[in-house]
């Protein structure tokens, strides 16, 4: 489990291939099938794993605090710099950001 500290920009939950609830809901899904595939082999679930979806900005920040041990990948759809950083505070946290 996991809590949201900080969403940055936008965070949302995605999945492959996107969901289909039908009823007139749009289906939905990762912005980069690929990116988001690659991101799920890399951690180790199947490619259709739920997962993290930031929109980053230069000096906005995500951040999370896990419950027990947390593996993390990130996959870049664009040419910043990706700073990724932890502490430990009576528990995990993890922060995610695009460097001023």
């Amino acid at each position: 489990a996991f809590k949201v500290l900080s969403p940055g920009m936008e965070t949302t939950i995605q999945d492959l291939w996107g969901r289909t609830l039908g009823l007139g809901i749009p289906r939905s899904g990762p912005m980069a099938d690929p990116a988001f595939a690659a991101a799920n082999i890399l951690v180790g679930p199947p490619v259709t794993t739920e997962g993290l979806e930031m929109v980053l900005l230069p000096g906005v920040e995500c951040s999370f605090r896990f419950d027990g041990p947390t593996v993390l990948a990130v996959n870049m759809g664009s040419p910043y710099v990706v700073e990724v950083g932890g502490w430990i505070r009576g528990g995990g946290g993890i922060w995610v950001c695009v460097p001023r």
